[in-house]
């Protein structure tokens, strides 16, 4: 025991002083066990003056499971595929057993336990933030003020998680800077930039758990020809559950799509989520949304996305509500053109600088120029 010898009248300011010091050394340590896993979800700061960046910081602590508990929910997870997409046991499992399938990684991300009420610590631009307390689901998040000179607008600023002493594994993240000026396309994922069918539900189950993603065809080409303009960032949202980003960046990364951040649903097999396996994407992507629109209220926007489900009543919506909205993009994937019925009542009372299109295919879109969107009304659409 480490024994120090103080002047009786300043012993109990001094021992004080040195508790502080502890607890506050103690609280820059993670407390990652080394049983289990972190992940840190690429995120965005905003230029909150031209002194200061405030950043987000998001992630999730989990522990895999194992033995007769991993089981019990592997279960649960093969009866929820059951009943969303009408894949019995038997169909998962001759699907499974097909050579090189990903099921057995996608479906790790499921079988975890959840690590609940842990602040973990994370060091960013030469400084360490205690982050909030996990929630039941793992996540964690807190905001972080990074300095002026942590980069340059645009620029992507590597975030870790603070792990024990002699603990070698790193758990890194990146955080974006963006500015309060310039263009952001928000982008839907299932149907727009990855193939998922999602008006086939035996398709949709197939190609969420059981198939290597397939990118849209001409999407990754049209988005890096946006990028490569400048001044162009991406947010990619999705209906997906947290538990599919490993394999849904590695396949945004394989197949050429520019980096951007993630807004995926929180989820957890052992609670009343479980029944939004994947729910009506409106609320939750009006709730998703609505947030990054908000703080970047000098952006211009455009929003991307297909007809399968409520992209265009989300938008819709969007656009009538917030006046950043540039344009909106539809991929057609139900045969339906900007003169049908739906898109004529949801386009009706739009403001007329917001432009409009629905394509099949990207070749339709060469004309596209992301910095004079919503310049001019368009009635273009797909033949």
């Amino acid at each position: 025991m480490l024994r120090i010898s103080v002047p009786r009248h300043y012993g109990s300011a001094i021992l004080v002083a040195i508790f502080c010091l502890y607890l506050l050394g103690a609280g820059f340590a993670s407390p990652i066990n080394d049983d289990e896993q972190v992940i840190l979800f690429p995120t965005f700061a905003f230029e909150e003056s031209s002194t200061s960046w405030s950043g987000h910081i998001h992630g999730w602590i989990y522990e895999p499971e194992t033995g007769r508990v991993r089981n019990q929910v592997a279960r649960v997870l093969e009866t929820l595929i059951d009943h969303h997409f009408g894949l019995s046991s038997e169909d998962q499992r001759r699907e499974a057993s097909v050579s090189r399938s990903p099921f057995a990684r996608r479906a790790d991300m499921f079988l975890v336990d959840n690590e609940r009420g842990q602040r973990l610590s994370v060091t960013i631009a030469g400084q360490t933030v205690v982050l909030g307390q996990s929630e039941k689901n793992g996540h964690f998040e807190g905001e972080v003020k990074l300095p002026a000179a942590a980069g340059r607008p645009g620029d992507w600023i590597e975030v870790r998680a603070l792990t024990r002493s002699g603990d070698p594994r790193v758990f890194a993240g990146r955080v974006q800077l963006i500015p309060r000026t310039g263009i952001s396309v928000i982008s839907d994922i299932d149907d727009t930039i990855k193939r998922s069918q999602v008006g086939d539900k035996v398709q949709l189950g197939l190609n969420t758990f059981f198939r290597d993603f397939r990118a849209t065809p001409g999407m990754a080409a049209l988005y890096k020809g946006w990028e490569s303009a400048g001044g162009v960032v991406f947010h990619y949202v999705s209906g997906s559950p947290f538990q599919l980003y490993p394999d849904l960046v590695d396949f945004a990364r394989k197949d050429g799509f520019p980096e951007g951040s993630f807004h995926l649903r929180k989820f957890r097999l052992k609670d009343r989520s479980v029944v939004e396996f994947f729910g009506d994407p409106l609320a939750f992507k009006l709730g998703a949304i609505r947030p990054i629109m908000g703080q970047f209220r000098d952006r211009r926007f455009i929003l991307v996305g297909d007809s399968g489900e409520k992209d265009p009543e989300v938008y819709a919506q969007l656009a009538s509500e917030l006046p950043n909205v540039a344009a909106i993009l539809i991929r057609d994937v139900t045969n339906e053109n900007l003169d049908s019925p739906r898109y004529a009542k949801l386009f009706s009372k739009l403001p007329a600088s917001v432009e409009r299109r629905v394509f099949r295919d990207t070749k339709e879109l060469d004309d596209f120029k992301p910095r004079e969107a919503g310049t001019r009304a368009s009635g273009r659409t797909a033949a």
